[in-house]
């Protein structure tokens, strides 16, 4: 979102911009106002990061926000959920569900059952590391991010969605009907949260 800070002053121009480094925001436009004769100027920063400056400057300075940003195309948000999961699945499959890798695996557990769980397991934990490295970074995955997405309200349940498709999917392809309607229900449930969150400006 766009924010207008109002109020700055030679005085309060310090506790301003110390404030605003703290939480990430580039404080150059605030010199810049200053040095221009300006009382006022526009920073970016997200609904959280605004809360606390809210909470923090108050008092010392105004606080407007002039674009809260617009809700997200619902087919782009879907596009990107498809796209993104769609490239997790071809890292997982020349990775963990390598023939390779399941040979190495082999050779560890004499079991069939323990290589299967095994590269379960280390799949969900594949898909959560990477979705938690790319919203923490760039605040979406990388499809998403290049679609010019990001999410900066409610990200772990974002983050929830985008990583049940294929684990939705897989469970859909076994052969008990009741592991099948849960898959079901997990891959709508990825489409509600995102769809939802879309609407709300995420």
């Amino acid at each position: 979102m766009k924010l207008v800070i109002r109020g700055i002053n030679e005085n309060n121009l310090e506790e301003i911009a110390l404030k605003l480094s703290e939480l990430d925001i580039n404080p150059t436009p605030l010199y810049r106002s200053v040095h221009e004769g300006k009382n006022e100027t526009v920073v970016e920063c997200d609904e959280e990061k605004y809360s606390k400056l809210k909470a923090e400057l108050g008092s010392v300075c105004q606080m407007i926000v002039v674009d809260a940003g617009r809700a997200r195309p619902v087919s782009l948000v879907l596009l990107s959920l498809f796209l993104d999961n769609l490239l997790v699945f071809y890292m997982l499959k020349f990775s963990v569900w390598s023939e390779d890798f399941a040979n190495l695996l082999s050779r560890l557990f004499y079991s069939t059952k323990a290589v299967v769980w095994s590269k379960l397991i280390m799949s969900l934990i594949l898909i959560y590391l990477y979705q938690h490295a790319f919203f923490h970074s760039k605040g979406a995955p990388p499809i998403s991010h290049l679609l010019g997405l990001k999410y900066t309200k409610d990200k772990n349940w974002v983050m929830f969605s985008y990583s049940l498709p294929l684990v939705a999917l897989y469970m859909m392809n076994t052969g008990f009907t009741f592991i099948k309607l849960l898959g079901l229900f997990l891959l709508s449930l990825s489409v509600a949260i995102l769809i939802y969150q879309s609407e709300h400006k995420a």
